[in-house]
C-alpha cells in the first residue's frame, strides 16, 4: 500500500510540475504572440500612411 501512495504522490507531483512549466510556456508564447501582433500592426499602419 506504501509503494502505491508513493507512487500516487510522486505522479501528482509530476503532474503539477508539468502543469506549471506548461503554463509557463503558453505564457511566454501569449507574450510573444502579442509583440507579434503590435510590430505587424505598427508597420501596417505605416505602410497605410506610406500611401496616402
Amino acid at each position: 500500500m506504501r509503494l502505491r501512495k508513493a507512487a500516487f504522490t510522486d505522479a501528482t507531483s509530476l503532474r503539477r510540475i508539468l502543469i506549471a512549466m506548461n503554463i509557463r510556456r503558453l505564457k511566454e508564447e501569449n507574450e510573444f504572440l502579442e509583440e507579434a501582433s503590435a510590430f505587424f500592426a505598427a508597420s501596417r499602419r505605416k505602410s497605410a500612411k506610406n500611401r496616402d
